[in-house]
């Protein structure tokens, strides 16, 4: 089993994911697992607009499928911390991640995703996509995805896309009659 980065902190305490990607000591760490039985069928949908971190962990058994929307939304001053973990514990499960989001000012997104499939189970079907828009030139937007397949029988893919607003867009959108500001509430508007 791999190990449990559920306990690898200490509450609050401010750490570091790499070279270029800090967390900030937080007051608020939510933590959720989720266990989608044999045969069952789970949506989750997670919105994380708060400064703070939040873990989920997701465990599929056997011939489970879930599908997780989570939104992560940095306003001004604010970091969000997001954690996903994916372990698939049974053969045929299926897992759809899908992180969207998007930053405003000097916010930040700090985004990892985990999905694990061991040895010993196969034909499982795990996808990760992820896009996430940094609003402004002061924002931040890191992201760290990982896929640890350890058998060849299963099925992944991941795709992510981190997007910096460029004044050409805004210089693009202002032809078509919009305002930068039309643009950006277009743009937040399709992550509802």
């Amino acid at each position: 089993m791999p190990k449990d980065y559920f306990n690898n902190y200490t509450k609050g305490e401010a750490h570091t994911y790499g070279l270029k990607c800090a967390s900030p000591a937080f007051t608020e760490d939510i933590r959720q697992v989720v266990y989608v039985a044999k045969g069952e069928d789970r949506k989750i949908k997670i919105i994380h607009d708060a400064h703070s971190r939040r873990f989920l962990q997701v465990h599929v058994a056997e011939s489970a499928k879930t599908e997780i929307e989570i939104v992560l939304v940095a306003k001004e001053n604010s970091t969000v911390d997001s954690y996903i973990e994916i372990l698939h514990e049974g053969n045929e499960g299926k897992s759809i991640l899908a992180v969207r989001g998007y930053t405003e000012g000097n916010g930040r997104i700090i985004s990892r995703i985990r999905t694990y499939v061991p040895h010993e189970v196969f034909r499982v079907h795990a996808t990760q996509n992820v896009i996430l828009y940094q609003f402004g030139n002061e924002g931040v937007v890191d992201c760290i995805p990982v896929l640890e397949i350890q058998n060849k029988t299963t099925v992944s893919s991941h795709a992510v896309r981190l997007d910096k607003i460029t004044e050409s867009e805004y210089w693009q959108a202002g032809r078509n009659g919009m305002t930068i500001e039309m643009y950006q509430s277009l743009k937040k508007e399709s992550f509802k």
